[in-house]
């Protein structure tokens, strides 16, 4: 799986397919498994990343640089540009936090914040990361992410 949401008392699983790795996202049933029927595809076949608002699944497209809202039959809604490229992202408090690089091999990371909710969405790097973050999730009091060069998950509090 690239990226995976709850979503209810469901999972919605972001996996690539074929020999040019198609992106889908699938419902995921625990205790059932994954439903083949429920592929929808990824705008423009690509996204990373998902997050879910209670309303609305979002898909991350990592050198798109945005997020796509997604409704129940995988129609793009609301397209929210981010600043930098998306590594991974979660929602805070009606806000997009998202791991975000301008080049995945320069080392420098950031925590960006991207509040959607006004007229034009606002982004802030609110952190600098010192190590190479992949997928972001946050459990009411700390944010988790992956640091891929020595496979470790890694926990820190909100800097705001």
């Amino acid at each position: 799986p690239w990226g995976m949401a709850v979503a209810g008392d469901e999972l919605r699983v972001l996996l690539g397919q074929g020999a040019d790795d198609n992106r889908f996202i699938f419902r995921a049933v625990p205790g059932h498994g994954v439903k083949q029927s429920s592929a929808i595809p990824c705008p423009q076949d690509t996204g990373s990343h998902l997050s879910y608002d209670g309303d609305r699944l979002y898909v991350s497209q990592w050198y798109n640089q945005r997020i796509i809202a997604l409704d129940d039959r995988g129609t793009p809604g609301t397209i929210v540009e981010v600043p930098h490229q998306v590594c991974g992202h979660t929602i805070v408090n009606g806000c997009f936090y998202c791991i975000t690089t301008d080049d995945e091999n320069s080392g420098q990371y950031f925590l960006t914040r991207v509040d959607a909710r006004g007229s034009a969405p606002t982004a802030v790097d609110i952190a600098s990361i010192s190590f190479n973050p992949r997928g972001l999730a946050f459990d009411g009091e700390r944010f988790w992410t992956n640091d891929r060069e020595i496979h470790q998950t890694v926990a820190f509090e909100k800097p705001d």
